[in-house]
């Protein structure tokens, strides 16, 4: 299948898999009559070839196409908030009102990862290098390491929830069927066995763990994209975020905000992320 020899994100999320670069059709979706068998351009595939047959359908009904206006409210709503929970950080006094905050901002948090999923994709503008650069800017505002998420993501896209191939269901502390299970050793065992019950535990470690820990692991260890940018966009992203939060409250609210962000941010991602993988 073509899905399993591509590796490179492209400018549409269907395109990412088969590699393909042309424009996609302008024609609505009403202009295909169900069950899809009256086309304005007829199917020019190999016969069995169906996820190509799937993809002409898809992009002759629009659905490929550009939303500028979708993701321009998008951004301002997203950055609104984001500006307003600090604002309100700065200018309340009290940590019931700022523990408030921090579920504001761990749902602004998720937004803006969900902003950077698209620019992953290259759904966002037209040019690689515009996507790249929201990329990049959601980075610094999450503490993530964009290339890592990117070779990550790929890869589960061409081998979707394949134990041993999509990085996405390689989880030490998670098994997905008895094999997996018998494989742990020592404590990754003893958590397996009992997955189940700590599951919204380990959800709430996706903020600390799962985002930034690996990331900052694969920087180390492999090829950046961008091999100055990111490692000083990690270095501003937690310069600024602990610089201020300690800067506008005492030390053990602080604390306490970060806990309580970070672990909300972090169910809110997982949350997402589970029932989807």
């Amino acid at each position: 299948m073509l899905l399993r020899n591509r590796t490179d994100l492209s400018a549409e999320a269907v395109d990412t898999l088969t590699g393909a670069d042309q424009q996609a059709s302008p024609s609505s979706a009403a202009s295909i009559a169900p069950p899809f068998t009256a086309l304005e351009e007829p199917l020019q595939v190999a016969a069995g070839d169906e996820y190509a047959q799937l993809r002409q359908l898809v992009k002759q009904a629009g659905l490929l196409e550009k939303q500028p206006a979708y993701y321009a409210r998008k951004f301002v709503l997203t950055l609104t908030m984001l500006a307003a929970g600090l604002a309100f950080l700065a200018l309340v006094d009290n940590i019931w009102l700022q523990l408030v905050d921090a579920v504001l901002l761990a749902a602004v948090f998720a937004q803006m990862a969900f902003l950077g999923h698209d620019a992953g994709h290259r759904q966002i503008f037209r040019s690689a290098r515009r996507n790249d650069i929201v990329g990049l800017g959601m980075a610094l505002f999450l503490g993530m390491v964009r290339t890592w998420w990117v070779d990550k993501h790929n890869r589960h896209h061409s081998f979707p929830n394949e134990l041993g191939k999509d990085p996405d269901v390689d989880i030490p502390v998670l098994a997905f069927d008895e094999k997996d299970a018998l494989r742990k050793k020592g404590l990754f065992r003893i958590i397996v066995k009992y997955q189940a019950y700590l599951f919204i535990v380990m959800l709430s470690m996706e903020g600390f763990v799962g985002l930034r820990l690996a990331g900052i692991q694969y920087m180390f260890r492999k090829k950046l994209k961008y091999p100055v940018a990111e490692p000083l966009i990690m270095i501003a992203h937690f310069a600024a975020y602990l610089g201020l939060v300690f800067y506008l409250l005492s030390p053990w609210h602080a604390a306490i905000f970060i806990v309580v962000h970070q672990v909300l941010f972090g169910i809110y991602m997982g949350a997402v992320f589970a029932p989807n993988h």
